[in-house]
């Protein structure tokens, strides 16, 4: 789906509705030492054999997050359209 790069947004700092950039929101590297993946190392050590946790189905689409950044004062926050898609695309 084609999304506009610059849309009319309410900003907090500014108080009025003032034009943002959109960029793509990608998220950052799991931690190493989160509990999750202790406990993974913790299954997986030794002759215990393989731990799987429980599957489940997950949905193909998702809602596509953006960074949206005011172009007056430039304060960021994130933008969500509640609307699942494959490929958000952002258009210039």
């Amino acid at each position: 789906m084609k999304i506009p790069a610059k849309t009319k947004e309410y900003c907090k700092k500014c108080k009025r509705h003032t034009e943002h950039k959109l960029k793509e929101f990608k998220t950052r590297s799991p931690r190493k030492q989160s509990k999750g993946t202790r406990r993974h190392e913790v299954h997986t050590a030794g002759y215990g054999g393989k731990y799987q946790a429980i599957a489940t189905v997950k949905k193909k689409n998702k809602r596509p997050t953006f960074l949206a950044e005011c172009t007056v004062c430039g304060t960021k926050h994130y933008f969500v359209i509640p609307k699942r898609m494959k490929k958000p695309e952002l258009v210039k």
